[in-house]
């Protein structure tokens, strides 16, 4: 089943869902779609799969 996302570049694409995992670990993409609404990586929970890769990813700022 293909997903929606939105690249960094501000565009939008759609992908299969097998390559999710992928785009989201290589940071190539900002946002996806899913049942419940758009997902913005760094500010959504995102579960982890099987293998552990995913992880949520949030930057902290320093002073």
């Amino acid at each position: 089943m293909p997903i929606s996302v939105l690249y960094k570049n501000n565009t939008y694409g759609v992908i299969a869902r097998k390559l999710l995992e992928g785009f989201i670990v290589s940071g190539s993409i900002t946002k996806f779609y899913r049942s419940t609404g758009w997902v913005t990586l760094g500010v959504d929970h995102i579960r982890k799969t099987s293998h552990g890769h995913l992880r949520e990813r949030r930057e902290t700022a320093t002073c």
